[in-house]
């Protein structure tokens, strides 16, 4: 991996923020689109950037048709899975959209870390990848593997060429 001097929290919201109007639009009508749509809707001027960045985040994966409920579950359930995962505390994905509420990630069932937010378990349960020296799973790689290269930067020695279908994304997003 090749070291930056700017946090990788800053280096993911700056460049996630960058592509979230053009992400927005290619994200298909769902139930979670619907949440983002109404917690935007209800929220105060000054909320709607924290909303923005985390209901992107939170649609990601539907835009390389993955699912979030691999990486974020919802109650008090210990999740059945050796990855890197966001248990929200929070009443449903609406609260955890508009405010802050208690994250906690798990790795391999083992809660690793707590957060207040769910963007900030998010981008933790994404370092947990590089601090176990895990490999992605297969039902999030092309997710994880955008947000990887093209939003935190992060490249490697001898790192393959993004996936065809991660590459047209990206083309639509730029």
């Amino acid at each position: 991996m090749h070291p930056s001097p700017v946090n990788i929290c800053h280096r993911i919201s700056e460049n996630f923020t960058s592509i979230l109007p053009n992400m927005l639009k290619l994200v298909k009508d769902s139930p979670l689109k619907k949440l983002y749509m109404e917690a935007r809707e209800d929220a105060l001027a000054e909320d709607i950037k924290g909303i923005d960045f985390r209901g992107g985040l939170l649609l990601l994966p539907s835009i390389f048709k993955e699912k979030i409920e691999d990486l974020i579950i919802l109650g008090q359930n210990n999740p059945q899975t050796p990855y890197p995962t966001v248990q929200l505390k929070a009443q449903g994905l609406k609260y955890a959209l508009s405010r802050q509420c208690q994250s906690v990630v798990n790795v391999e069932g083992i809660e690793v870390c707590s957060r207040t937010s769910v963007d900030e378990a998010f981008i933790a349960a994404f370092c947990m990848y590089f601090v176990f020296n895990m490999a992605y799973p297969g039902y999030l790689k092309k997710t994880l593997t955008f947000l990887q290269r093209r939003i935190a930067n992060i490249t490697g020695d001898g790192d393959k060429s993004l996936p065809v279908t991660v590459t047209q994304i990206v083309n639509l997003l730029h």
